[in-house]
């Protein structure tokens, strides 16, 4: 990819051409960092990563700093990552494999395909572990248990947790429990009792309408959680004290420490809350009001308009949607500097979206489909976006700005120094302002006239003809 690179720049230059070029659907090079070789072919060297990418198949990122890149194909399809001390794959998130160093020399390797086969090879038998589902298994921190060992699942399956075993013949109808201090056993959904000593205690019968969880036994106040649904529901501990009745649409909530008191009517319609950290004024669908975690939240005849407010350090938050992703708007302004420019990105689904960064570097691109549901993700933005972008609006400096309409074909830049307006290879203008050269060609040089202040040249099959300005008398 790189010597061929390198080869078309050498005859593009002995051709005559300038450092940017437009030679569509060829090459569209914008600077030496970013240069795009038919429109799905683009290479990137500024900044970490360097990347190239041939839309939509595959991306390359390599970051230099951290001496690790990245592959992927069809994304998310195939992505392949490599560190130093780590290499891994993933087919779609289903198929994975990695190979983790360690200080000992002793490689780490896991495979599995969800939910059928599971490998580890730690290099010890006391840590490996594999299986292959439903058949016969065993792995270890995985679904939140602590070790997970089946046979012909759901004939035998057993659970360990804290010491604790639970075990299913069949599973989930058969359970039992046993370990240090621990015990219990269910025919579910009839009835049910497990617990373990100092740590919990959880009944139940016609599992879920009535049941009894007792949770940190060992504290000075357990917590406590009983229910007869749908008649009530009861939550009690060191700081929350929670009652419904008609399960689930009456209630009230109450907390101490920070203090919090919520009333419920037919929820999840109405509800009032008021405490010292949390607020919730809820008229559902009409109108919500709710301040909680730090973040400010408003309703208006949900699911239509929604604004969202809050602080992430010294700057402020801003967003606000329609339709949740239809027009979704967000600025960021700072609380140090209130008067100084603010950030900001737009999205109009599927046509537009605007990007400002508060700064002086701006972007526009015309269709947009991907942006509102992947703003964060840069492989996304990287390998799919481009591929919709009819059109483009780059400003990377006040009064520094370029059109790109249909993937490159037309494209026009301006700045304070200099200006240019391309047709692909058939059309091109461009203009020096402060040495005043003007310069007009077709088909790249094959014909054209040049100004040099009051001197003019033609040129012919890329050979100028006619005074020059060192010439002139």
């Amino acid at each position: 990819m790189r010597i061929f690179g390198s080869i078309l720049g050498c005859l593009l230059g002995a051709a005559g051409l300038v450092a940017e070029e437009n030679v569509w659907p060829l090459m569209l090079r914008e600077n030496q960092h970013d240069i795009q070789f038919v429109p799905p072919l683009t290479q990137n060297k500024e900044g970490n990563p360097d990347w190239t990418a041939l839309r939509p198949f595959t991306l390359a990122e390599w970051y230099r700093q951290e001496s690790k890149s990245e592959l992927h194909f069809l994304y998310p399809l195939f992505s392949y990552y490599k560190k130093p001390d780590n290499v891994r794959w993933s087919i779609f998130t289903l198929i994975n494999y990695s190979r983790t160093g360690h200080e000992d020399g002793v490689a780490v390797r896991d495979f599995s395909i969800f939910p059928i086969y599971y490998y580890r090879n730690t290099g010890s038998p006391h840590t490996s572990y594999g299986g292959v589902f439903p058949f016969v298994g065993h792995v270890q921190n995985f679904f939140g248990n602590d070790a997970i060992t089946w046979r012909f699942w759901p004939l035998f399956m057993y659970t360990e947790n804290d010491g604790a075993k639970r075990y299913g013949f069949p599973y989930p109808i058969l359970r039992g429990q046993r370990g240090p201090n621990a015990g219990g056993f269910a025919v579910w959904p009839l009835f049910g009792h497990f617990w373990v000593k100092d740590k919990y205690d959880y009944a139940y019968k016609f599992w879920p309408l009535m049941y009894v969880r007792r949770d940190k036994l060992n504290e000075p106040i357990p917590s406590l959680k009983k229910g007869f649904i749908p008649f009530y529901t009861y939550e009690h501990s060191s700081n929350v004290e929670s009652l419904t009745w008609c399960w689930p649409f009456f209630g009230y909530t109450d907390e101490w420490d920070p203090r919090y008191h919520e009333t419920r009517y037919l929820w999840p319609l109405l509800v009032q809350g008021r405490g010292d950290e949390k607020y919730v004024n809820r008229w559902a669908p009409f109108y919500t009001h709710s301040f909680r975690d730090g973040k400010d939240k408003q309703w208006h005849v949900w699911p239509f308009a929604k604004t969202l407010t809050w602080d992430v350090g010294d700057i402020h938050m801003v967003q606000g949607q329609f339709l949740y992703f239809f027009l979704w708007s967000q600025k960021q302004m700072s609380l140090v500097s209130p008067d100084s420019p603010f950030a900001e990105r737009t999205h109009l689904w599927p046509f537009v979206s605007y990007w400002d960064n508060g700064a002086g570097i701006k972007q526009v691109q015309l269709l947009s489909p991907l942006e509102p549901f992947f703003q964060h993700n840069t492989t996304i933005r990287r390998l799919y976006s481009p591929l919709f972008a009819l059109y483009r609006y780059n400003q990377w400096a006040p009064h520094a700005s370029e059109h790109r309409l249909l993937f490159g074909l037309f494209s026009a830049k301006a700045t304070p120094e200099e200006s240019a307006v391309n047709v692909g290879p058939l059309v091109g203008f461009s203009r020096n302002k402060q040495n005043n050269k003007k310069s007009f060609q077709l088909l790249k040089g094959l014909f054209g006239l040049h100004k040099d202040g009051k001197n003019t040249q033609c040129q012919v099959l890329w050979m100028k003809f006619g005074p020059s300005k060192s010439g002139a008398k």
